[in-house]
């Protein structure tokens, strides 16, 4: 087989695994598709209904703000968790068909982009009706968040993927480790409300710098923080870089794991 044939049937299966999970996630569901709206709606609804009291004094666009950091957080959520089990899901296919193993990991973070791009057209129609800025000039910088948020997830799914063929116990890990960057994130409050060395301290984690930079893009306006961008775009470019020498080698070994 040529090469360009070979690529061509890798993107065929690559299009075939993303529109059977799209396809499988929502089977026998009574409403399909708009499960991907509603669960960070409401999610956004609850905590709206606790928190809002005790923060919104400290933010004037605070349900616009949580919406987007809930969005985001959803996203970097959802498909972290696919990406644990990305191979496993699809080892009846690895197992029987040629193809780079790494396939299965990118369908992980596009289905969980295709809800996140839906999500993210409600929360559009949300920002009309707010008006917290005069445009959307901003959405430049907030797709490079996007894409950066992208990389991040992508370098992590490397790892995780690979982990948990050898440790099922980690999904469990994981989960616990998901909350804890939920609640160590400024997305159901707001960072100016955290003591300058804590808040200092939270810029070591790149999704709260894409969190904040993306809620500056979008939402409350200001100057852009393209030194801090630099800073999660590097982390991304070295735990990618890291995660896919990772998955290169280790997946050889991965079959006997199945």
């Amino acid at each position: 087989m040529s090469k360009s044939g070979f690529k061509k049937n890798n993107f065929d299966l690559f299009y075939e695994l993303v529109r059977t999970d799209f396809v499988m996630r929502y089977h026998n569901s009574a409403l399909g598709f708009v499960w991907v709206l509603l669960k960070p709606f409401l999610l956004y609804l609850i905590i709206m209904a606790v928190f809002s009291w005790l923060f919104g004094n400290h933010d004037p666009n605070y349900q616009l703000n949580l919406l987007l950091g809930l969005l985001l957080y959803n996203y970097f959520s959802e498909s972290t968790l696919r990406g644990v089990t990305s191979l496993y899901d699809r080892s009846s296919v690895i197992l029987k068909v040629n193809f780079p193993k790494s396939v299965a990991v990118y369908t992980s973070v596009v289905n969980s982009l295709i809800s996140f791009l839906a999500g993210f057209v409600v929360f559009l129609i949300f920002w009309v009706w707010t008006k917290p800025l005069d445009s959307l000039v901003g959405l430049g910088y907030f797709g490079l968040q996007v894409l950066i948020l992208s990389g991040l997830i992508l370098g992590l799914n490397f790892f995780t993927g690979i982990i948990y063929t050898r440790l099922k116990d980690f999904l469990s890990v994981w989960e616990v480790l998901l909350q804890v960057i939920f609640w160590s994130t400024p997305i159901v409050y707001p960072a100016s409300i955290l003591p300058p060395a804590i808040r200092s301290l939270s810029l070591l984690n790149p999704l709260t710098i894409i969190v904040n930079q993306s809620r500056t893009a979008i939402v409350s306006g200001g100057d852009y923080h393209w030194n801090l961008t630099a800073y999660a775009a590097g982390i991304t470019l070295i735990l990618l870089a890291a995660g896919r020498r990772f998955f290169s080698v280790q997946v050889k070994k991965i079959a006997e794991n199945f």
